[in-house]
């Protein structure tokens, strides 16, 4: 029920006021609504699944937990009917950029680093690391293979035990190796003698026209030929 105030009358003694019976039967039923209004069963309550803020009831005062944070990301400011509750900059999504492509991970999101192929990855939580393990490294991999062309950067391959390959662009010593495909098809060598030279005798004669032909290396020239020793 509402409040009964007790009737004062325009000025005093006019008679026009509650007399003191009235007055003092508004002042007790007054009292008494009041009395039911905040009696000892009333509680605060947390509700919805969120964490609760209340705290406790002690006598007629309601005591609530206070709002804070030992992260100093998370600020609070006190308003007249609210409290602003505010993440620093750093709180929201994360850009992530790698080598070949980028994505945002949004706010609250897990990152998941994993490895490829022999490739593992540990994360620890003590010291807050990622290591990366397994097969790193090209000579402990078993099967290694190339997804592109291999640059050696102009340095040198050593210890090539075996070399199986379709096409090789590269020089032997100094040589390039396709000068010598005319003498896998030929042995021909033209004339021993290439310049105008000067004939004196028979023998000079022979070697400055005749042509040595030894054939292929598959149909060779049925001729011997012994030059002798080097020395």
């Amino acid at each position: 029920m509402a409040i009964e105030l007790v009737n004062i009358g325009r000025i005093a003694n006019d008679g026009t006021g509650d007399d003191l019976r009235e007055a003092f039967i508004k002042i007790n039923r007054s009292l008494e609504d009041l009395d039911l209004r905040i009696d000892d069963k009333t509680e605060g309550e947390n509700v919805g699944s969120g964490t609760g803020v209340f705290y406790r009831r002690d006598g007629y005062n309601l005591q609530y937990k206070s709002l804070t944070s030992t992260d100093s990301s998370v600020s609070f400011t006190d308003n007249v009917t609210s409290v602003d509750i505010k993440l620093g900059a750093g709180v929201g999504d994360t850009p992530l950029v790698a080598d070949n492509g980028s994505f945002t991970l949004p706010r609250n999101a897990t990152l998941n680093i994993r490895g490829g192929g022999s490739l593992t990855t540990t994360a620890d939580d003590t010291t807050n690391t990622i290591t990366i393990g397994g097969v790193s490294q090209l000579s402990s991999d078993p099967n290694p293979v190339l997804a592109a062309p291999l640059n050696a950067g102009n340095y040198n391959i050593f210890n090539v035990n075996e070399l199986t390959a379709q096409n090789i662009e590269s020089t032997v010593y100094g040589i390039d190796i396709r000068d010598l495909a005319s003498a896998y098809e030929s042995f021909d060598f033209g004339g021993v003698v290439t310049d105008a030279a000067t004939v004196n005798n028979f023998f000079d004669y022979i070697r400055a026209t005749t042509d040595i032909d030894l054939g292929t290396v598959n149909s060779p020239t049925p001729v011997v030929m012994d030059f002798g020793s080097i020395v």
